[in-house]
């Protein structure tokens, strides 16, 4: 045996370990056609379909990371020409470099030719993935990947050595480390598609995403510069002293709030109101203290819990981004009303536990709910509860996208089984914390026809 033996047999159950699981992959690519066919015709993605698809996307880039990592090991191993390849061992890392290499492009293929086929599903894996260290662009760098040219010429050069070597890597059928790899090579090499044309129209396709997709940020970025600018000068233009809600005010409420419970608020002279669907503009989630995280059996990443302490208990999408803050900060506001979800307390966990995953995100300006890198203030809301048990929350269309206005939230504690309106201040006749149901929902049904 040569020293090179413990390293290949090593490197030879990773591979098979990493193989073993891409069937999985498939499956649940697979299985999800009609969502993403469903995503592609609603044209917006629902908040679970969201998860589900960084999910795959997440396992996706794990193996195929985890492949490359292999090739990698077999390039610091050999250190040599490909055609320089000699001994039993460096035919050998030749075996598994070449089967990791025809996984990897078995892989790139069911992304491109399989799952990633419409720009709606080609942007949504373009996003950054902060919650699991995934920078922006991995779909893009992925078609590029597959189309450069010096990564086809190598694929090329290895099949060419395989079949002048047939001889030599057909007597290690039988190897204790590599065999099942060699008798496994005619699938392999159906995984790579050598012919000409197919190459070329895979590159024809790539230069036509990316010319959409510069096209496409260019048009983005300057549409989002301005609305970021609009969108800072209008919120500046809210006075934030001399609030109708008081200290005293929050305090009973306090007393009142439950985890989960959605705010509903409103700055009576703020220019943002003006350009904002009714008269509630914004909205915040009570995420609870940190001991009613406890309670609740709340469970978030050590980053989260430091930053969840103190008087930290609402969760809030503003112009600085998404961020927990603190009850004084979330209501210092003219009028709110508090919506609680007619969840269970197993649901308030899930919802929290989802949406606190977006926190240190940025504040989206463009107000584009296919979007989950950047949030805006209701998309919290709508995050959160979507598809918690009972709860099918409905965007709405709006200048030919999909959204959700705070006031839509309201008309779901009016108008469904899905939120209870329980407390309100601060609309006309109620200078005090009102709690009575019927009152609440009545005041409520009246602020629609307030004037400021």
């Amino acid at each position: 045996m040569t020293e090179h033996t413990p390293s290949i047999k090593k490197l030879a159950r990773t591979f098979l370990s990493i193989e073993t699981m891409l069937p999985e992959l498939e499956q649940e690519a697979a299985s999800a056609k009609n969502e993403r066919e469903g995503i592609i015709t609603a044209k917006y993605f629902k908040p679970d379909q969201d998860e589900r698809i960084k999910e795959w996307f997440t396992k996706f880039l794990t193996l195929r990371e985890s492949l490359w990592e292999i090739i990698d090991e077999v390039h610091q191993q050999a250190a040599i020409n490909i055609n320089d390849i000699k001994t039993d061992d460096e035919f050998r890392l030749f075996i598994i470099g070449f089967s990791a290499a025809c996984q990897v492009v078995r892989l790139d293929r069911l992304l491109l030719e399989r799952v990633a086929t419409h720009t709606f599903i080609q942007r949504k894996l373009n996003e950054e993935i902060p919650e699991k260290n995934i920078e922006p662009k991995q779909f893009t760098n992925i078609f590029e990947a597959f189309v450069d040219v010096r990564n086809a010429h190598k694929i090329l050069q290895a099949i060419r050595f395989l079949d002048r070597n047939r001889s030599k890597i057909g007597s290690l059928l039988d190897d204790e480390e590599v065999g099942n790899f060699v008798r496994a090579f005619p699938q392999y090499r159906n995984y790579l598609d050598e012919h000409k044309r197919n190459y070329l129209k895979r590159s024809v396709d790539f230069f036509r995403h990316a010319f959409r997709r510069r096209g496409a940020r260019i048009k983005q970025q300057t549409q989002f510069r301005l609305l970021e600018v609009s969108g800072r000068v209008l919120s500046e233009c809210v006075n934030k002293t001399n609030k109708q809600v008081t200290h005293e005010i929050r305090e009973q409420l306090r007393q009142f709030l439950k985890p989960g419970d959605v705010f509903v608020t409103r700055h009576k002279y703020a220019l943002t109101n003006v350009f904002l669907p009714g008269f509630w503009p914004h909205s915040a989630i009570y995420i609870g203290t940190e001991n009613e995280r406890e309670a609740l059996g709340i469970e978030v990443s050590t980053q989260i819990q430091e930053k969840w302490q103190g008087s930290i208990c609402t969760f809030e999408a503003l112009k600085d981004g998404v961020r927990m803050r603190t009850l004084e900060n979330t209501l210092a506001v003219d009028g709110f009303v508090v919506l609680r979800p007619t969840v269970s307390q197993k649901g308030i966990k899930q919802a929290i536990e989802r949406v606190i995953a977006h926190e240190g995100k940025q504040y989206n300006f463009d107000f584009d709910f296919f979007r989950s890198d950047r949030l805006v203030c209701t998309e919290l809301t709508y995050r959160a509860y979507d598809e918690i048990e009972h709860m099918k929350i409905e965007l709405k269309e709006r200048a030919g996208r999909p959204t959700l206005s705070a006031e839509d939230l309201c008309d779901l504690a009016l108008d469904t089984q899905m939120f209870d309106a329980v407390a309100i201040f601060g609309v006309q006749n109620v200078n005090d914390l009102e709690t009575n149901k019927q009152q609440v929902t009545k005041f409520l049904k009246n602020s629609y026809l307030a004037n400021n």
